[in-house]
């Protein structure tokens, strides 16, 4: 029997084959269960699109026999703590996870705890090598469950008195666990739950195998104390870690530690092929050489996302010269000027340019536009001027997706222009954050590009529905009406007809509206018959 390859299936249809087998072992009784001899390769196909779902909608597939549960373990132990968890769940997750430890290391760590009143409980040795199966680190992750662990062994008074010194013996000897099995772990979080805690000494992060060796993805977020084992071991990574591919930095703004940038800078240059970067929070200097370090990664750096960063017009330029960059964002970004000399040497190659918070002048994001390069197909910006709106046009040509905030009833004019002067654009989000705009304040349908397949509203009450799709030319597959709490039955009736003369519309979201009257319920269900899938509000953002 040949199986399909379920690498190259459409999402659609692995969709459909998930919701099958699902159905398939949830609604049978379990003596009547025929399990299909699916090769592991499909299997974890399947259970990563369940998994992504939300990883606890696997829970069920455990008991199906014992091949479906050695499929299922590594996805429910490759982040154990992720999402929000309950103390109860971190305390069970943290005693498996003792259990794994050997009988030298439970009766060192006994000692150690021993001035604390706390005593590890007899376990029985787990079932699989569960640390083996971790594929992301997150210190803080680990702080919170050891310190639902010490809350159940001591009183709160005692635990107050002593939380630092308890969490960080039994996080250390954690630590030693994850570094000496976890043979799968790809990030590695440098992050923590207490303000003035501090990580294991650095030595444990050296010594074991694979260690951090094999990471690709390292997070340092800076925005607590940095503690003397914190900044050792980021003077270490750099030796430790060459094919780190993903690295994302947070500081704080007012408070660089100068040790911290010289670490991270070193953290840059030593790696092999880094290929997405992002900054959070460093004043115009420290950029300025964190930048200059990111040129020996010029050949491969794809990615950057600067946010709360002081820029000068000189760092981009330097920005400009990594050839592989084409997805560029800047949210929350100062320091840049207008000099029309430094201005024409900066050229990009991007196919994505995101830009939010910007400098209150026009000038700078017109400028950052044109010089994103005539490639560019994804643009956000959040300033909506003369001079935006004509870089736009100019200079963005295959442009097929864009964002555009803070919008107001008085750009309508403008955006007449912007989407004349359109040819491509498929993908159209229009967002505003005025609470006070008046109902009437969305362009009509028939300024919409022609060529327009989806269209996300986020301009809450405002939203005139009738005046946007009576006369839309547009061929819309997807509509999304995000925050749109006085959507009512006329307007269903006006989506209705539009879903009737167009026969395009595939999928609505209607954000806002979590409960309907009887007239709209119908109205809904009339939609759904005429192939139109409601998106559920809780997963309106995911589109």
């Amino acid at each position: 029997m040949k199986y399909p390859d379920c690498k190259k299936m459409p999402e659609d249809e692995l969709c459909c084959l998930s919701r099958i087998i699902v159905t398939l072992f949830c609604n049978q009784p379990k003596s009547k269960i025929h399990v299909p001899p699916l090769p592991t390769e499909c299997m974890q196909q399947i259970l990563q699109h369940i998994a992504d779902q939300g990883v606890g909608s696997l829970y069920p597939f455990l008991l199906v026999n014992r091949y479906w549960c050695n499929n299922v373990i590594p996805f429910l132990w490759a982040r154990p703590f992720e999402g929000t968890l309950t103390p109860e769940n971190r305390y069970k997750s943290m005693l498996i996870y003792l259990s794994s430890l050997t009988a030298q290391e439970k009766t060192a760590l006994n000692v150690s705890l021993k001035p604390y009143n706390i005593t590890i409980p007899d376990l029985a040795p787990p079932l699989y090598n569960y640390p083996v199966f971790l594929e992301e680190f997150s210190y803080k992750n680990v702080e919170t469950a050891v310190y639902s662990c010490i809350c159940r062994w001591n009183t709160e008074d005692f635990v107050a008195r002593n939380r630092e010194e308890q969490i960080l013996v039994l996080a250390s000897t954690l630590c030693q666990l994850f570094m000496r099995n976890s043979k799968s772990l790809k990030t590695f979080i440098i992050d923590k739950f207490l303000n003035h805690s501090d990580l294991p000494d650095c030595s444990i992060f050296s010594s074991g195998q694979p260690g951090l060796r094999n990471i690709s993805n390292l997070t340092i977020d800076c925005t607590k104390p940095m503690m003397e084992n914190t900044i050792r071991l980021l003077e270490l990574i750099p030796f430790l870690c060459k094919n780190i591919h993903c690295l994302d930095v947070k500081l704080l703004f007012f408070e660089n530690n100068t040790e911290v940038i010289q670490a991270i800078i070193k953290i840059i240059r030593a790696q092999e092929s880094l290929t997405e970067f992002k900054l959070d929070g460093v004043k115009s200097g420290e950029s300025r050489d964190i930048i200059q370090a990111l040129q020996c990664q010029s050949s491969s750096i794809a990615t950057i996302k600067f946010e709360n960063v002081d820029l000068t017009t000189d760092s981009l330029r330097l920005l400009a010269l990594c050839q592989q960059l084409r997805n560029l964002s800047l949210i929350q970004y100062r320091g840049l000027t207008m000099e029309e000399s430094v201005w024409n040497h900066i050229k990009f190659d991007l196919r994505k340019l995101r830009l939010k918070n910007s400098a209150r002048s026009p000038l700078i994001p017109a400028a950052l536009i044109r010089a994103a390069g005539e490639h560019l197909r994804y643009l956000s910006y959040d300033i909506i001027t003369r001079e935006t709106i004509e870089a736009t046009t100019l200079y963005c040509p295959n442009l097929t997706e864009l964002e555009l905030s803070d919008y107001l009833p008085q750009h309508d004019s403008l955006l007449y222009l912007l989407f004349k002067g359109l040819h491509q654009i498929k993908r159209l989000t229009i967002a505003s954050v005025h609470n006070n705009a008046s109902r009437y304040m969305i362009i009509s349908g028939r300024e919409l590009p022609t060529t327009l397949e989806y269209l996300k509203l986020q301009c809450g009450p405002s939203i005139q529905i009738e005046n946007l799709l009576e006369d839309c030319e547009a061929p819309l597959r997807v509509l999304i009406l995000d925050d749109a709490v006085n959507l009512n039955f006329a307007d269903l009736k006006v989506i209705s007809k539009f879903v009737k003369i167009k026969r395009t519309l595939r999928y609505l979201g209607i954000g806002g509206r979590i409960s309907w009257n009887g007239k709209e319920k119908n109205e809904l269900e009339m939609l759904k018959k005429r192939g139109v899938k409601i998106i559920p509000w809780f997963e309106i953002d995911k589109w």
